[in-house]
């Protein structure tokens, strides 16, 4: 299962990972809007251990792919609320920014929590 906001009602809410057919989309449970894939942008594989900053935290991860518009990472601690605001430095590929967490799932073998990130444009990181 996978956590999902609807950009119609704001709400949030659960869908499975087993969509349908081909072209069926997540279906808000509470205003009715369908939820297409927005993901155009390339997703780049990546495995490079980070800190990211939720407040005055710091949160060891591993960013396991990313694209223009946002990052998938893996860590081992309580998960990210949807809706969090971090902090996210991966100097190793020049990515100084701030992200939304927009999904948080446990990975299939449990041991860490995965959380997809959605960068916010134009919002920069403050200096920690």
């Amino acid at each position: 299962m996978d956590i999902r906001i609807c950009p119609n009602c704001e709400k949030v809410f659960y869908v499975t990972t087993e969509i349908g057919f081909p072209g069926d989309f997540p279906v808000c449970y509470y205003c009715g809007h369908a939820l297409p894939d927005k993901r155009r942008q390339e997703r780049i594989p990546a495995e490079i251990d980070f800190v990211f900053h939720l407040g005055d935290e710091n949160w060891s991860a591993t960013l396991v792919d990313f694209s223009k518009g946002g990052a998938r990472i893996a860590y081992e601690r309580k998960h990210l609320l949807v809706g969090n605001i971090v902090d996210i430095k991966v100097e190793k590929i020049d990515i100084h920014t701030n992200a939304m967490a927009v999904w948080t799932k446990k990975q299939e073998s449990g041991a860490k929590v995965e959380t997809g990130l959605k960068f916010i444009p134009g919002r920069q990181t403050k200096d920690n």
